[in-house]
């Protein structure tokens, strides 16, 4: 009895350390329920532009470019639609009833309609809430769902040659307003915005993310230059390249085990405070994309710079992106793994502006040197 007596003693005598020496303010349920919701829907709002932002500088690029995607470009509107459910999957650690809480709900509401895009010059605007698709739609509210399925059934129309335009019918401040669009040929590579803060942007061949937190860091001039960088990767295959190479050579399970093997080695040295300013696992890893990882880096940083002149933008400072890049991650001035050094790359695209510069002087086409057409698109 005695031991247990003096186990309690002490337990009380720590919780009576724990205790608070003064009084704090006592925060209301409603009050912290009015903050939640400003919070929330600012994140959203903010999230909701950096959409909007990314889609706009894309959209030229893809239109005036159309012809180099090869079986990737074909018809679109430049309509981003989302329901609660999406952004809660776009925003991390947002919930869908966050979402709902916040005012959104289930309805197919348009997040972007990039400006010069047919859904821009039709009359559609962020906020319009899709109805119906197509001229026999059932004219009550459709799910984001049903509304993709009408899109591609009308698209395939328009394809087919069956219909010139596009019926789309919205509902703005309480008032239904239909719409005809005719879609334009662009690059069909989907775009969507990373949900974290990192500084990186990346493409798997099919589709472009451009990370929340590089869109944040950068000017529309440099944010532009990098989702043409990532075009530019797949334009030219790269990832399909990288894949095929890293397996039949054999450098993908190389990479694997010495990511492993680097993942143990980092947790090593963190524990004696000699942790490596770029991780030993992600130097293994990079075995699976070494060496022919930085020259595809090279070629898509060339290609951008030519894919943003396409479009007719201003390649005078596009370098100033890897000024960016090197202030916020000191250590890619000269340990790279993957992409080069950013004082190579900087160097690289100032030479390939010049050359562009050249090109416009003599009225000569603008495509990156070397580069032929596959002879299915040149026909």
């Amino acid at each position: 009895m005695a031991g247990k007596g003096t186990v309690l003693a002490a337990a009380l005598a720590l919780s009576a350390c724990a205790s608070l020496e003064t009084t704090p303010p006592v925060s209301g349920a409603a009050a912290v329920d009015a903050a939640r919701l400003d919070q929330q829907r600012a994140a959203i709002d903010e999230r909701l532009a950096l959409t909007r932002r990314v889609h706009d500088l894309a959209w030229p690029l893809f239109s005036a470019n159309a012809d180099l995607c090869g079986e990737k470009a074909g018809p679109t509107l430049g309509l981003v639609l989302a329901d609660a459910r999406g952004l809660s999957n776009a925003i991390s650690g947002l919930r869908r009833r966050d979402a709902e809480f916040a005012g959104y709900d289930d309805k197919p509401r348009v997040i972007a309609a990039p400006a010069g895009s047919p859904a821009a010059k039709a009359g559609l605007t962020p906020g319009d809430v899709v109805v119906s698709v197509g001229e026999d739609a059932d004219p009550d509210e459709a799910s984001l769902k049903e509304v993709g399925r009408g899109l591609d059934d009308a698209m395939k129309r328009h394809k087919d040659g069956q219909a010139e335009t596009i019926a789309i019918a919205v509902e703005r401040d309480g008032v239904r307003r239909e719409f005809r669009i005719a879609p334009e040929k662009t690059c069909r590579y989907p775009i969507r915005l990373g949900s974290t803060p990192v500084i990186n942007a990346s493409t798997n061949g099919s589709s472009i993310t451009i990370h929340a937190g590089i869109a944040r860091a950068l000017s529309d001039k440099e944010l532009q230059f990098v989702i043409a960088h990532e075009l530019g990767h797949s334009i030219m295959r790269h990832p399909g390249k990288a894949t095929r190479a890293s397996v039949f050579s054999g450098r993908l399970f190389v990479g694997i085990g010495a990511g492993l093997v680097g993942t143990v080695g980092d947790i090593g040295l963190s524990l004696i405070g000699r942790a490596p300013e770029v991780p030993l696992a992600t130097r293994g890893a990079a075995l699976a994309v070494s060496p022919f990882g930085t020259d595809f880096e090279r070629e898509a940083d060339y290609w951008g710079v030519y894919l943003v002149a396409r479009a007719g933008g201003d390649v005078e400072g596009l370098e100033s992106a890897f000024d960016v890049l090197a202030t916020l991650r000191p250590t890619s001035t000269w340990a790279q793994v993957v992409h080069p050094p950013t004082p190579d790359r900087r160097v690289a695209v100032r030479l390939a502006a010049e050359e562009v510069r050249e090109k416009r002087a003599r009225g000569a086409e603008l495509l990156p040197e070397g580069y032929e057409p596959p002879e299915a698109d040149a026909r």
